[in-house]
């Protein structure tokens, strides 16, 4: 298994043939650190690039944090919302009223078969 620091060199480590828009002396500087602890085989590399999951989390060596997707607070004012209020209440109306026809068109059906079946 590989050890955070060297994956941290491959992952960002900068390719001669690309043009980049920063010159990333900060990314080279730390690099370059990683692989002098690296190359000086001693337990002390294996503390800092082995354990790292347990004792930090798994992208503190790699540069990548997660960010958490954050909603855009959508402030509403009071005129849109009463008019989505407005909007709802005439929905449910309008359904309460169909509903009503509806359960009173079955009941009449229902009472038109209870007269033929006494008759």
């Amino acid at each position: 298994m590989e050890s955070n620091g060297a994956l941290f060199v491959k992952t960002r480590k900068r390719k001669e043939d690309r043009e980049y828009k920063t010159d990333g002396k900060v990314t080279k500087f730390i690099i370059e650190n990683i692989e002098k602890v690296l190359e000086s085989d001693s337990d002390t590399a294996e503390k800092l690039f082995c354990d790292s999951y347990t004792s930090h989390g798994p992208s503190w060596l790699i540069g990548r944090h997660v960010k958490t997707v954050k909603q855009k607070n959508v402030i509403k004012d009071n005129y849109e919302q009463q008019l989505t209020s407005e909007i709802w209440k005439q929905l449910v109306d309008e359904m309460e009223e169909k509903l009503n026809k509806k359960v009173q068109q079955n009941m009449r059906k229902l009472l038109k078969k209870i007269r033929r079946s006494e008759s």
